[in-house]
């Protein structure tokens, strides 16, 4: 088998065992790989599980195609999360010689799980717990080694925890930090040094340059104000220009802010002689981080989030804050909208000292709960720094998306704010509903297949199968991907509904449907709020485009639904390992 590995790593944290099992080919070819694989792992499972897996496009070396995926029941929502992981994570799964590893029970004492040559090894995590989440990492650190480590929020209890990796860089969403902390796992290494092996090397060779040919092509990622050139401040920069910035936690659509941030942030720290360097996935060409003189930059969660989201505006404060919530093992954007909110209910101003205190507080674990008034959550998880407002079809795709409102699993915004493939107009509902089930559909192939869902500006499914052909052998159609991508939100949606989930969830927060206060900024143009009648119909078409009810769950039985035997379950290879 090329491409795919074929096998799937369980480990018993609760009785410090593994084994090491076959997948059929025919799941790996439905599922893709990466989400897919991770979705069938979790249907089977005997019991709950975390599951990290990667994609095929990785064992291509294809550019942009490093991402693996985290997932499990969310913490914070309660539902299914596919975490979309970078650095080394996918490259070190394949060559540890399988395309998933499954989590399953909670360790008696905390515990570091080290995955090699198909195999786990556990170490006592002892000397970690006094380190703080950077120090933790380096500790773990090795040549070509993935890591995923918790912080300290994570071990006091803090939902709002995330996932750190090897190159610094969180792993955002849904609470995953606290998923791994709860059982007793404070970090997972993965070591790999089996070779890839291709169907169709020089196939594979010709697919390279196709995509770097249409990355260098696209402005968004390669232009002159894109991602490969800014990192995360070039999408900073596009929000605040489409005044989709949430300011002052979502009371305004518009801040002036005291100091510049995004892009121009990062030019300036090029002025002042701090060289910068690019932070990312294995030879990504567009790497979204930057670090300058040693230290990681503040991201796009940060950088929103504790200037506009809060009603500051500090680079100083955001940088602090943003090295806060790395220390402590903190989600940013999560941690930024608990502040603003508890800033908000208490209608205290925004300081830097209060912001850091609070940073600190939710680092030990407190809780600043928002009245649920004015929570701007779907899900139990905090909307994106995407103000919905701005972007309709964004707003649907975040209501009704089933991993909470995550802009990663839905790529309508790219069409909505980048322009690209096709621009649409961001202010209409028309044909949003479609849009945003292709959208989803679109993400979902891209995480199964182990890619960067930004390469989707500029790569369509013709390359991606093509590519698959290259590395697999499996000769799939665009139309062949399509129905992988359908099959996984349709798997996702059945494990969702199975959590008590229904329509009633898939809503947006009040504040959604109301007029922004406040100048209406530079440009004095308004920001409509959404209409919640034309909300609802696009959302009862959405359902019909998908064959679910009225109350959004799907009806067809799981076999027929996605075109994977839910009885088809792993075959053991040997024996259980000490």
């Amino acid at each position: 088998m090329t491409g795919w590995r074929g096998r799937v790593l369980h480990v018993d944290l609760r009785h410090r065992r593994f084994r090491l099992a076959s997948v059929p080919g025919e799941v790996l070819r439905a599922t893709l790989g990466g989400r897919g694989l991770a979705g069938w792992l979790l249907t089977t499972a005997s019991e709950p599980a975390l599951v990290l897996a990667a994609g095929p496009l990785t064992a291509g070396v294809l550019p942009m195609a490093g991402r693996a995926v985290v997932s499990t029941l969310s913490p914070l929502t309660g539902t299914i999360r596919h975490a979309p992981a970078g650095g080394r994570l996918a490259a070190a799964l394949l060559r540890c010689g399988v395309d998933a590893v499954c989590l399953t029970g909670r360790a008696e004492a905390p515990v570091v799980v080290h995955l090699e040559a198909a195999a786990a090894r556990f170490a006592e995590a002892d000397p970690l717990q006094p380190l703080e989440t950077p120090q933790r990492v380096a500790a773990l650190c090795r040549p070509r080694r993935a890591v995923l480590c918790v912080g300290p929020a994570a071990e006091a209890g803090s939902p709002l925890a995330c996932l750190v990796q090897e190159h610094g860089r969180p792993v955002p969403g849904g609470g995953l930090g606290l998923a791994l902390a709860a059982r007793n796992l404070l970090a997972v290494t993965v070591d790999g040094h089996q070779p890839f092996e291709v169907h169709d090397a020089e196939a594979l060779r010709r697919m390279r340059r196709v995509f770097l040919r249409l990355i260098h092509a696209s402005p968004a990622l390669d232009g002159a104000s894109g991602i490969g050139r800014h990192g995360d401040g070039a999408l900073f920069d596009v929000l605040q220009a489409r005044r989709m910035l949430a300011s002052c936690h979502y009371q305004t659509t518009w801040a002036a802010e005291p100091e510049p941030l995004g892009a121009l942030a990062h030019a300036a720290d090029m002025a002042l002689g701090q060289r910068l360097g690019p932070v990312g996935c294995t030879a990504c060409p567009a790497p979204c981080g930057r670090a300058a003189a040693g230290a990681l930059l503040p991201d796009l969660a940060a950088m929103a989030g504790f200037s506009a989201l809060v009603g500051g505006g500090s680079r100083e404060l955001v940088r602090r804050a943003h090295g806060r919530c790395l220390a402590l093992g903190l989600d940013a954007w999560e941690a930024a909208a608990a502040v603003a909110g508890h800033l908000e209910a208490r209608g205290e101003p925004c300081t830097d000292a209060a912001v850091l205190a609070l940073v600190d507080s939710l680092g030990r674990g407190a809780d600043l709960e928002t009245p649920p008034g004015i929570a701007m959550r779907v899900k139990g998880m905090a909307l994106p720094c995407m103000d919905p407002r701005g972007a309709w079809g964004l707003a649907l795709a975040l209501a009704v998306g089933t991993q909470g409102p995550d802009p990663e699993a839905c790529v309508v915004w790219h069409q909505e704010l980048l322009r690209k493939p096709v621009a649409v107009d961001r202010f209409s509902w028309s044909g949003k509903a479609r849009l945003v089930a292709r959208g989803e559909d679109a993400a979902a192939v891209a995480q199964g297949v182990g890619l960067c869902s930004l390469a989707l500006v500029g790569l369509g499914f013709e390359e991606l199968a093509q590519a698959l052909a290259a590395t697999t052998g499996w000769n799939a159609t665009a139309g062949d991907l399509a129905a992988c991508g359908a099959a996984m939100v349709d798997q996702d949606r059945r494990l969702h509904c199975a959590a008590g989930f229904d329509a009633a969830q898939d809503e947006l927060p009040p504040r959604c449907f109301l007029p922004p206060q406040g100048d209406p900024g530079p440009q004095g143009v308004p920001m409509p709020p959404l209409d919640r009648r034309a909300f609802l119909e696009e959302r009862g078409k959405y359902y019909r485009i998908r064959g679910w009810d009225v109350s959004g769950c799907p009806a067809a039985s799981p076999a027929t639904a996605s075109g994977i035997r839910s009885d088809v379950r792993p075959e053991a290879q040997g024996g259980d390992h000490a």
